[in-house]
Order: C-alpha cells, then sequence, then structure tokens
C-alpha cells in the first residue's frame, strides 16, 4: 500500500515544509466543543462559524483522496465486518503518521459517512504541540486515564458531521501524570469506542521508543505501519515489525508515504 503525494513539485513540499517548521495546525477551529462554540483558531479559521464543513473547505484532503480510498478498500477486502478499528503507528517518528491518520478518520467521515472518531495517544506531547487540530484546552485522553473522567466529556464533536476527535487535551498544571497509560484502561475504552462508533483511527507512537504503546495493537483489528522514504531506516523497520510477531500480532499493511521516483515513470511505463 503506498501513499504518496498528488503534486510532488507543489503540494508535497508545501506539506513537508509545513511539517519541518513544526506547524501542523491545518484546522484550529475543527473541533466544537459541548456550549458549541467553536474552539478558539491558531490561524485563520474557515469561513461560516459553527457551519458544517464539506470537502471544498479541504482542498488538501480531497488531493489525498485516491490514496486514502486505496487505504481503505485494502482493509475492507480484509475485514468486511459492521465495525473498524485501526492503529498507526511509525516506524520511527517524523513519517507523518499524525498527518496520515487524522485525515484517513476525516476522509471515512466525509466521503462513507461513517461515525468516526480519532484519537491522539501521544501522552508524552506538550499542550502546544503542532497538531493538524491544534493545542485544545479540552478535557481527552490524559483526563480520562489519569482523571477518571467521563468518556463522554472527552469525546468532542467537530464540524464535520459524523466526525468526533478524542485528543491528549489539557493536562493538569504541576508534574506530568505518570507514564506510561495504564493497559487496562486503554482495553477499557478501546471497547467503549468500538459500541459507539463504526470507525476508530488511533494515532499511536512507535514501539520502539513506546513498548506499551503496542497495548493499543492487542485491541484492535488492523494495524498499519507507516514508513517515510529516504527517512525510515530498513533496520529499523524490520526491528519494529519483529515486534510486532513477538506480540503475536499481525500487520495488516504498510504505508510508504511521500514516495518518489529516482526513475523517471515514463521508463516504468516501457516495462508495462
Amino acid at each position: 500500500m503506498y501513499m504518496k503525494s498528488p503534486n510532488p513539485v507543489s503540494a508535497s513540499l508545501k506539506l513537508l515544509g509545513l511539517i519541518k517548521n513544526g506547524s501542523k495546525r491545518l484546522y484550529p477551529d475543527l473541533i466544537l466543543p459541548a456550549s458549541g462554540t467553536p474552539a478558539t483558531a491558531t490561524e485563520e479559521p474557515h469561513p461560516g462559524g459553527d457551519a458544517p464543513l464539506t470537502w471544498t473547505h479541504f482542498p488538501l484532503l480531497a488531493s489525498m483522496r485516491a490514496s486514502l480510498n486505496a487505504i481503505w478498500s485494502s482493509l475492507v477486502l480484509k475485514d468486511a465486518s459492521a465495525n473498524a478499528d485501526i492503529a498507526f503507528y511509525g516506524c520511527t517518528a517524523a513519517v507523518g503518521t499524525t498527518f496520515l491518520s487524522f485525515h484517513l478518520a476525516l476522509y471515512l467521515a466525509l466521503s462513507h459517512g461513517l461515525r468516526t472518531i480519532y484519537v491522539d495517544t501521544d501522552g508524552d506531547k506538550p499542550n502546544d504541540a503542532a497538531h493538524p487540530i491544534g493545542p485544545t484546552s479540552f478535557p481527552g485522553l490524559a483526563a480520562y486515564y489519569f482523571r477518571d473522567a467521563p468518556l463522554d466529556a472527552c469525546i468532542h464533536p467537530t464540524r464535520v458531521p459524523q466526525f468526533f476527535v478524542l485528543p491528549i487535551g489539557e493536562k493538569a498544571a504541576g508534574p506530568q501524570e505518570p507514564h506510561p497509560f495504564p493497559v487496562q484502561k486503554i482495553r477499557q475504552l478501546t471497547t467503549e469506542l468500538r459500541g459507539r462508533f463504526e470507525a476508530i483511527v488511533y494515532d499511536c507512537q512507535p514501539v520502539l521508543g513506546d513498548p506499551l504503546g503496542i497495548s493499543f495493537a492487542q485491541n484492535v483489528r488492523h494495524i498499519l505501519l507507516v514508513s517515510r522514504y529516504a527517512v525510515s531506516r530498513r533496520e529499523v523497520c524490520l526491528q519494529t515489525v519483529e515486534t510486532f510477531r513477538a506480540n503475536n500480532l499481525d500487520i495488516t499493511g504498510v504505508v510508504l508515504n511521500q514516495r518518489e521516483y529516482p526513475i523517471p515513470m515514463k521508463f516504468y511505463d516501457l516495462l508495462k
């Protein structure tokens, strides 16, 4: 399975610039808190206030549509069950795992009308870390794990119909919460979300850096690894695969992000 930029010259380079500059806050006013007031935007917001967002508001997502559809189609062919829960893991850091998992979740809600939730599991990042939805002050996964917040208070609707997010959320003042996340709570979370949503997409951390993060993979149907062309080292990817195998987990597929063609495509076409 391959995920490549639709326009290597313009869109891909612009996206790379956003990621390298630590500014992935593409949709900072997406979340609708319970009060109905949009989240505070850190960049220029989408027009329309609380109005629902459609494909026209996400030109970058539209340009990725064919690749995202290929990923989703592959998953459906492997398992046509009513609910689909997917855990994305980067073979290493900075390979596009957050960008890819978030946009696949957004795609499923917009394109297929599935009741979908995106779950951010990165509990070690600071509150102001770059993210497609930007930093939020809403309760999220940290509150659910460590402050016994009810799950309903941690799941937030968005301006996209059928699309919800479960962010890490605001952390308590003072010392950081103990890590890692409790395994029992992870099992409880995955079970509850499966009963509420048709598609659940988990944005997970590389298991070589966060071994207990594999607990999400132990409780989902699909595991997707993300590697990045000319960034992910082969031996590290193999070690990641072996880690999942050692835990008796089958990997559904691998996404090669931002694939380039050192040899011009016309030469490949001649070989067909």
